[in-house]
């Protein structure tokens, strides 16, 4: 193969596949009689540090089919293959994954180039899989698929099958000819991505440069009938009172629950949810709370939200499924009309036995829950223009005893060129609060609303990045079912980067650049004003730095603060099981307890090792501290400690121990503050997964507390379990 001249993108080859000869077992061994005959498909271009050059390790892939199922299997050579990165850790932990030799698969099985399903096995079976779709990747997805893999002499091999029940496509009984992008992950010294098809930087879409493969027919999706029932049991046992009173056993309860995945179309999906288990078993990463202005975000983890949650993607997050806190039943309908091309539409609905609030505006984020049940709804809408562009409308709504929000609104993301995408949104709101919440947290009595705009305009060459942005939020705006933290504001900024590509040496990509915002409110006073520079570099180690140097002007409270700070983070892989990252932001800050000037020291820490196969380590610590004149308002800690062992691609163990620790200065903070605030939480899980929905958990949690008057006491402690089995008739 022969290097491009610069500039120059050769065309993407494309294959004919055909049904398998006779039967696959999934096993790393690319022996049986159903590969045979199937085409070569090399994986020979290096995308990243090279810019389509030859690839340094050389990988072929094959595909076939049944009437059921995808088959993929991949033989990867290595030059050194006692330097393969592999190790057992939990599906979908793709963190940890991302230092694995790995291969991986887009498939576009309508051919549209918008959505894309993907699939990844490490060299020793470990999966995980998503849907890539609106130029970004969403690892939260789930299907129910097997996969294989196996170190050899001279690399690795790995198998792949997925059920044609696992995801969408025509029904037709023509030829169809599917968009597949094949991935190879070589980490050495730099982490080498390796394609089946040369990649063009200059193109924003990746998922049009797909290798084409032609020859699927007479398959179908069969029944796509999923019931999974659910059954969860614990105890949790607390103090009458805090901290003197005695610990209590709690009753144990038992919760079944049932969750249905029904195909109605190849397109579209209905699922329904009753006594749903939406018990989190991974808990939320935690995050330091104090001094911040702003709601913080807590990513979805909740199956039933997961399915088709692309779908309802805007620019403006109007729908953030975790504002249903604690529902009882849900439905949802998902998927595309009109086959290849058309409609795609999303409708989800559920029942939630708490309503929580936030009140945004400029200055910051009020937060309240209201303990009645509210009618969470959301209808989505979205019509394919041209081939990468689309025009969509969005409903959302929450109602309850004296209790409305309704949004709704249009949205457009459109290719100018193959290098500049536009996007824009739209959207009105009209909200009531009952009358006693709203005057006990100054808001509007009565029915009010407000609207929300955003227009983004990005280009992206092999050379430049540049972006212009303008946000403007309302005072009354509210979406309640979504998370817009902020409101009262106008936004405009610009960034351009210049981005270097050196392939090898002390560097591979290197993109530095100016940027800069500024916000108003909507009387038109400066409220934040940043003006800054950029820079991002990938280089040996598999580091990866990004920095900013920022000149920033933050009005809190009627005074203008000027205010000088850097932010960045750092990652590095330096060798097989070892990984460390860190981030930080040093500099001027606000006081908001306060209202006052300050400076800022927040660093995170975070160190992984991987000890053998199946053992992992890992440490991380968040730090912050926040002065004035010279004299410490507070410190704040939060120490984490994580052991996990996997005995299989299914089985594991877990512990988990969180301390956090807050010292304030009384002197600082006036009086009736406690000085110190400690809190401890440990968590002991044993876990099987067969697959997604078939699992078996069994564990342990507890908290303790402690302030100036008590050293830490155990608050709570709960004993859980939970059966879930997925089954397909």
């Amino acid at each position: 193969m022969q290097t491009p001249a610069a500039g120059q993108v050769p065309p993407t080859p494309n294959f004919a596949v055909h049904r398998a000869a006779g039967p696959i077992v999934v096993d790393g061994r690319l022996d049986d009689a159903g590969w045979a005959g199937t085409a070569d498909i090399p994986i020979k271009w290096e995308i990243t540090p090279g810019d389509n050059t030859p690839a340094l390790a050389q990988s072929t892939c094959h595909v076939t089919f049944d009437s059921s199922k995808l088959y993929v299997g991949c033989h990867a050579f290595d030059p050194r293959p006692e330097q393969i990165r592999a190790h057992l850790v939990d599906r979908d932990n793709v963190i940890a994954m991302d230092g694995d030799d790995l291969i991986a698969f887009y498939v576009d099985p309508f051919n549209d180039h918008r959505r894309a399903f993907f699939f990844a096995v490490n060299a020793l079976g470990v999966q995980a899989e998503g849907v890539s779709a609106n130029q970004s990747e969403d690892f939260s997805w789930d299907a129910v698929w097997s996969s294989a893999g196996r170190i050899t002499s001279d690399g690795y091999e790995v198998e792949m099958a997925i059920p044609f029940t696992s995801f969408r496509f025509a029904r037709t009984a023509n030829i169809q000819t599917w968009g597949f992008v094949f991935v190879r992950a070589w980490p050495r010294n730099m982490r080498y991505r390796m394609e089946a098809g040369p990649y063009d930087r200059r193109n924003t879409c990746a998922i049009c440069q797909s290798n084409q493969l032609t020859g699927f027919e007479g398959i179908g999706p069969g029944k796509n009938v999923e019931i999974s029932p659910t059954f969860t049991a614990g105890r949790t046992d607390t103090r009458d009172s805090f901290p003197g009173g005695p610990l209590t056993h709690g009753e144990a309860r038992a919760r079944p629950g049932l969750d249905l995945r029904w195909g109605i179309t190849p397109n579209v999906s209905l699922n329904a949810t009753v006594r749903p288990d939406f018990s989190q078993v991974e808990a939320d990463v935690a995050q330091l709370d104090v001094n911040k202005r702003f709601a913080l975000f807590y990513p979805e983890k909740r199956p039933f939200f997961l399915e088709g949650a692309d779908i309802f993607t805007t620019p403006i997050q109007a729908v953030f499924s975790r504002t249903v806190a604690d529902p009882d039943a849900g439905l949802k309908m998902t998927g595309k009309l009109g086959g290849s091309t058309g409609n795609t539409i999303g409708v989800f609905a559920a029942r939630d036995r708490l309503t929580n609030l936030l009140f945004p505006s400029n200055q910051g984020t009020g937060v309240t829950s209201l303990d009645q049940d509210a009618w969470t709804t959301v209808g989505r809408f979205r019509r394919d223009l041209g081939r990468v562009s689309n025009i969509g409308l969005l409903y959302t709504g929450r109602v309850g005893s004296g209790y409305q929000n309704q949004v709704g609104g249009a949205d457009l993301g459109y290719q100018l060129d193959r290098s500049t995408r536009v996007s824009a949104q739209y959207l009105g709101s009209a909200t009531a609060y009952p009358d006693s919440t709203a005057m006990a947290n100054g808001q509007h009595r009565g029915t009010f609303s407000g609207g929300a705009a955003l227009v983004d305009i990005s280009h992206t060459t092999n050379r430049w990045q540049s972006n212009l942005s303008y946000t403007d939020v309302s005072p009354g705006f509210r979406a309640d079912a979504g998370f817009v933290p902020r409101s009262d504001f106008r936004t405009l900024s610009l960034s351009v980067a210049k981005q270097f590509y050196r392939g090898t040496g002390w560097f591979n990509l290197l993109s530095l650049g100016p940027y800069a915002s500024q916000t108003r409110d909507h009387g038109g006073t400066l409220t934040d004003q940043e003006v800054g520079f950029g820079l991002y570099y990938t280089g040996p180690a598999q580091s990866t730095l990004a920095s900013q140097l920022i000149a920033h002007r933050e009005r809190y409270q009627g005074t203008l603060y000027r205010l000088t700070r850097s932010t960045g983070y750092v990652n590095l892989k330096p060798t097989a099981g070892v990984a460390l990252t860190g981030t930080w932001q040093i500099g001027g800050a606000v006081d908001y307890a306060n209202a006052r000037p300050a400076s800022e020291i927040t660093v995170s820490s975070a160190a992984t090792l991987n000890i053998g196969r199946g053992l992992a380590l890992e440490a991380s610590d968040a730090f912050q501290r926040l002065r004035h004149q010279g004299a410490t308002i507070f410190t704040a800690n939060i120490l984490q400690s994580k052991i996990a062992y996997n005995f299989s691609t299914r089985t594991m163990v877990r512990q988990i121990l969180q301390y956090r620790n807050v010292d304030r200065n009384p002197l600082e903070y006036g009086a009736g503050v406690d000085r110190n605030e400690k809190g401890l939480t440990g968590q002991f899980l044993l876990a099987y997964k067969a697959n997604p929905q078939t699992v078996i958990f069994l564990g342990y949690s507890g908290t303790a507390a402690g302030a100036d008057r008590f050293g830490l006491t155990t608050a709570s402690r709960t004993l859980f379990a939970k059966i879930g089995y997925g089954w397909r008739p």
